[in-house]
């Protein structure tokens, strides 16, 4: 008679399972209950003689959501920490997608910081206030709930596009990462280039008349001289400035009133 070949269960890390021992050590909710989902944890239960456990697994109701289900793989085989977490998340949130993911949310610095151990790139903060280390890099951040504070330890405004960092959700910088961007956004406006006059806007010259035919016409000949010069010059430079040549040309105008 021919020997059955038993099959391990892979788990998380590519991780073989090949006993009751290994998979409490090893436990994953979501390939638990992948493996629940498509019947080869029963299959993998009996294989061992682990009847019990494999009758406790076929009571339990398919059509009941993820959420559900993983904390009853939880209560059968006597796995806790996933089971206070979910209570916990509950309070925050009854959204079964958010539920089905508790595994991915930090209640806490720590929590955090183990997620990001483990390479999660999706992590849901619950609320509370929270380090976001800026070499973890190609991470999404997203708040469930409110009154979630980011600190951003950095002296200069972060790029976060180029860190790959997103937040979504009521999250918010804390008060002096705040300060900085708000410092930084008002010297942007007080640098914005302006755009230079276009000649064409430099209102005509209305010359007031003088004592004879040639006062007036050297008069009009520095006047638009003056105004042409000026007009290049505004024209040459993105932020406005007030050169001697332009003063020049606004002292020259003032005696036929006109605002420059």
């Amino acid at each position: 008679m021919a020997k059955k070949k038993k099959f391990a269960l892979i788990m998380k890390d590519d991780i073989e399972v090949r006993d009751v021992d290994g998979l409490l050590e090893n436990y994953d909710e979501d390939t638990i209950l992948q493996y629940y989902r498509d019947g080869s944890l029963v299959t993998w239960l009996r294989d061992r003689y682990e009847d019990e456990l494999a009758d406790e697994v076929e009571a339990l109701d398919a059509d009941e959501d993820d959420a559900d289900l993983k904390e009853q793989l939880a209560l059968v085989f006597g796995v806790k920490q996933d089971t206070e977490r979910l209570e916990h998340l509950r309070q925050f949130t009854e959204d079964e997608e958010l539920l089905a993911k508790v595994n991915q949310v930090a209640f806490d610095q720590e929590d955090l910081a183990d997620l990001l151990d483990e390479g999660i790139d999706e992590i849901y903060l619950c609320p509370g206030t929270y380090t976001i280390p800026l070499r973890a890099k190609n991470k999404t951040y997203i708040g469930i709930g409110d009154h979630i504070t980011a600190t951003i330890r950095s002296k200069k405004v972060v790029d976060f596009d180029s860190l790959g960092i997103k937040f979504f959700g009521e999250i918010y910088y804390d008060e002096a990462y705040s300060s900085i961007v708000e410092r930084a956004s008002e010297h942007a406006d007080m640098t914005a280039p302006t755009a230079p006059m276009e000649a064409s806007e430099i209102p005509e010259v209305a010359n007031e008349p003088t004592e004879d035919a040639d006062s007036r016409r050297d008069y009009s000949h520095t006047t638009n001289a003056l105004l042409r010069a000026a007009s290049e010059e505004l024209n040459n430079v993105q932020i406005m400035t007030i050169s001697p040549l332009f003063l020049a040309a606004k002292e020259e105008l003032s005696d036929v009133k006109i605002r420059i």
